[in-house]
């Protein structure tokens, strides 16, 4: 097909969808207003129709909730279905998902090709993510999906009165590439906006005369390279009056949050959000963060899965995502560990809250002279590596060793060159990385595999982003 033809095709149908997420938008506003009563009935009838809609398209849940009286289904009773993981979702991918026309085979070919944001079979938007856990998992939307998704993750969004510059990862295969790429030159209603996208991987003396020439108001970013940014700005360097900063996607540390109102005179919104489709946004009255009551139910629960009372942190979460009816997530495992609340906000929003969210670091190299390698560059690797199981990378004092467990035989030499050019993008001279294919790796009492282990700070030092507490 003539490459223009493709071009126009897709830009119609990324024009109407921008068309259907404002709508979806629209009636998201009002549903802040609701109250608890009208958020829990909506929940509930989101919740039937998922289950039921999961029932009838999916085999993986025909089979999963086979006896299950729906019709008399609730919230409470979710407790008594068997908890998802993300190595059951990709294990049985194409019994899953609800279209058979989508299968792992079909989607992988999809992410590991386009180059660009694309659609496939021209409603479906497909994002990866390795997580915590070093397995690829691979999430599709469908075309009312994605613009629940999209009308989530924005309607709660506070935008600076002015130019405004993110930092996140770049790539389509990303949710943050994703939605860069569906709001890129495009508002909330339509209007042009004005925003620099940053790659976070680019080298820090790069982004900083960006930034320094752009001059945006509002600065949002993962909380690692704000903290990169704000110890530019403490040392005379980067020259910004930002009058919002906001984070996502890694922990948010007390260091960082008193770095930047020292250094700029703010305070830090920090976002909680998940590729699989939840964001959480911070209140006006607190650090805590509001919950989409209306599109989504989090059960905080402890090691066993057991729900933990209000006020206390539970060591991870159960997500029940209730608009997703193309890869339904029915009490998925969030690895994150959190705080539920319960008491009303003052701010007067009925959605429920969570605190005093912990368990993802940041994945920061930082060497001997200064020079600091993100881990969103390596992540990319991974991400278009599908033969690649699973990873861990260990920094070096003069780069990095990557053990990998591999899904099938492969060379490693490309990967190895692939890894070299990172590090030595970000400013490392001569970087030596080495690639050795193992059997298994090692993994935490928690189960999960720390994908990235940087060298210990030297005394007095401490690496970007970590918490003095």
């Amino acid at each position: 097909m003539d490459q223009a033809v493709v071009g126009e095709r897709y830009e119609d149908l990324l024009a109407r969808q921008r068309g259907d997420y404002t709508s979806a938008l629209l009636g998201g506003f009002r549903r802040l207003r609701w109250s608890a009563d009208r958020l829990a009935a909506e929940r509930q009838k989101r919740l039937r129709e998922l289950l039921s809609w999961s029932v009838e398209r999916s085999a993986f849940y025909r089979e999963r909730l086979s006896g299950l009286d729906i019709e008399r289904f609730t919230e409470a009773d979710l407790a008594s279905l068997p908890t998802l993981t993300k190595e059951d979702v990709m294990g049985s991918f194409d019994q899953l998902v609800t279209d058979p026309a989508l299968t792992l085979d079909l989607v992988n070919e999809h992410v590991d090709n386009f180059k660009t944001d694309a659609y496939l079979l021209d409603r479906y938007r497909v994002v990866a993510t390795s997580g915590s856990t070093g397995l690829r998992a691979l999430f599709v939307y469908g075309w009312d999906d994605w613009c629940d998704f999209a009308a989530l993750a924005s309607r709660w969004n506070v935008e600076a009165a002015g130019p405004s510059a993110s930092l996140f990862a770049s790539g389509p295969r990303h949710i943050s590439g994703a939605f860069k790429a569906f709001w890129d030159g495009y508002g909330s209603f339509g209007q042009t906006s004005d925003y620099l996208h940053l790659p976070a991987s680019l080298p820090l003396p790069e982004i900083v005369a960006r930034l320094n020439a752009a001059q945006p108001v509002g600065l949002s970013g993962y909380a690692s390279i704000v903290y990169l940014l704000a110890l530019e700005a403490d040392a005379g360097r980067l020259h910004l009056s930002p009058s919002t900063v906001s984070t996502t996607g890694e922990q948010c540390s007390e260091e960082l949050r008193a770095l930047v109102r020292r250094t700029w005179g703010v305070e830090i919104r920090d976002y909680w959000g998940l590729t699989e489709g939840v964001f959480a946004f911070p209140c006006t009255s607190g650090r805590a963060m509001h919950l989409p009551d209306d599109l989504a139910i989090l059960e905080v629960v402890d090691a066993d899965n057991k729900p933990v009372s209000p006020g206390e942190q539970g060591a991870k979460a159960l997500l029940t995502v209730l608009y997703n009816k193309t890869q339904p997530l029915i009490r998925y495992e969030v690895g994150d560990a959190m705080t539920l609340l319960s008491e009303p906000c003052s701010c007067g929003c009925a959605h429920r809250r969570i605190a005093n969210i912990a368990g993802r670091s940041t994945s920061f190299f930082v060497y001997g002279d200064g020079t600091a390698v993100h881990w969103l560059g390596m992540m990319s690797i991974m991400l278009s590596t599908d033969w690649v199981a699973e990873y861990q990378v260990q920094q070096t004092p003069t780069g990095a060793d990557l053990d990998v467990a591999l899904r099938r035989p492969h060379e490693l030499e490309g990967l190895r060159a692939d890894f070299a050019r990172v590090l030595a993008r970000s400013g490392l001279v001569d970087p030596q990385v080495t690639v050795s294919a193992v059997a298994s790796l090692p993994r935490l009492h928690s189960g999960k595999l720390q994908q990235f282990c940087p060298l210990r700070p030297s005394a007095g030092k401490r690496a970007p982003g970590i918490s003095s507490r």
